[in-house]
């Protein structure tokens, strides 16, 4: 009698086992498919933050290349400024001297 009920309770623990195993397979195999999307996306978010990081070393090259051209002129206006003051000093003594 103690052996038919072990049995039976072994034969019933065996039938909810049997839908459980099939039901935490499919829900592997679902958080499975969720990580791949995750994966996925996180893929594309580090190609994103690559072409930004890109983005900017070429800016940061443009605006080097506009920093040279810039103290290039700034030094010329600076060399014409000085030629003016000059000139302007002759023509006041110039005009002293007349």
């Amino acid at each position: 009698m103690a052996e038919e009920k072990l049995q039976k309770q072994i034969l019933d623990l065996n039938k909810s086992l049997s839908g459980f195993i099939p039901f935490v397979k499919k829900q592997f195999e679902n958080q499975e498919k969720l990580f791949e999307i995750v994966i996925a996306d996180i893929q594309g978010v580090k190609e994103e933050i690559q072409d930004i990081k890109d983005g900017q070393v070429m800016q940061d090259k443009r605006l080097d290349d506009i920093d040279v051209v810039l103290r290039g002129v700034l030094r010329a206006v600076d060399k014409d400024s000085v030629r003016v003051v000059n000139h302007e000093r002759r023509i006041t003594k110039l005009e002293r001297a007349g």
